[in-house]
């Protein structure tokens, strides 16, 4: 419909022979290999680092120091901060329910890590901006309560401490993924992540909530290949 409308139309996937690929007026291809789980994670990451790219060709001025050229760096660096996490996932087996919150660059975040919990662990989870969690949702926090929290380091910040602050009040279970010490300090399960500037930042603060979900669907018992009633490709209609 945008096309027929004289909209322009721009791709981006993973496989340039895509339907999708084929019908817009330019494409982007990833270019990431093959996606062989089920609940994709590399596509994801790499969706992101395309709309960084974009966005710095659209402002060169953005990335002076050039943080997009060393995201394999931050990536693997994160990679690395994330493998306690399979030593404390254990804590979380019988969790039936949680709350995912992020603002700004991060809301989405905040979707990406609930939906691979949802996905791998069949638990029930709920997605807020730290804003609209404030404004009544907080009302489901009772002690125990895990929430798992998306804060790194920029303007969203301190209102994400200071939620973090009344969850302590409220005695939640905090899951934090942060590349800042004083968010991290407020966490029953800290997830530190590389320090890099907050417009990037996504793409490596989703990356320990995935390992999370992972190492929860294991300690669960489920099968990470193979979850249940999810398949790789729907028709959508």
């Amino acid at each position: 419909d945008a096309k027929s409308q004289g909209a322009l139309t721009v791709s981006i996937t993973n496989n340039a022979d895509s339907p999708l690929a084929q019908v817009a007026a330019h494409h982007l291809p990833l270019m990431a290999g093959e996606e062989i789980s089920v609940a994709a994670t590399k596509t994801y990451t790499t969706e992101l680092t395309a709309v960084a790219l974009i966005t710095k060709a659209l402002v060169p001025t953005l990335d002076p120091e050039d943080h997009l050229n060393k995201l394999p760096s931050y990536v693997q660096s994160t990679l690395t901060l994330s493998e306690p996490i399979a030593d404390w996932a254990m804590r979380y087996r019988y969790m039936d329910r949680f709350a995912s919150i992020g603002r700004g660059y991060n809301y989405c975040t905040a979707f990406e890590v609930s939906l691979k919990i949802k996905e791998l662990c069949y638990v029930t989870g709920v997605e807020y901006s730290e804003a609209d969690f404030r404004h009544g949702p907080i009302a489901l926090v009772q002690p125990g309560f895990p929430v798992i929290v998306s804060a790194p380091t920029g303007k969203t910040l301190p209102g994400m401490i200071d939620l973090l602050g009344a969850l302590k009040e409220k005695q939640a279970e905090c899951l934090v993924i942060s590349n800042n010490e004083d968010a991290l300090k407020s966490a029953i399960s800290p997830m530190p992540t590389a320090m890099l500037p907050e417009w990037l930042s996504p793409i490596v603060t989703v990356i320990p909530g995935q390992v999370f979900a992972m190492q929860l669907a294991l300690a669960k018992g489920h099968s990470v290949d193979k979850p249940i009633g999810l398949n790789k490709v729907t028709v959508t209609r």
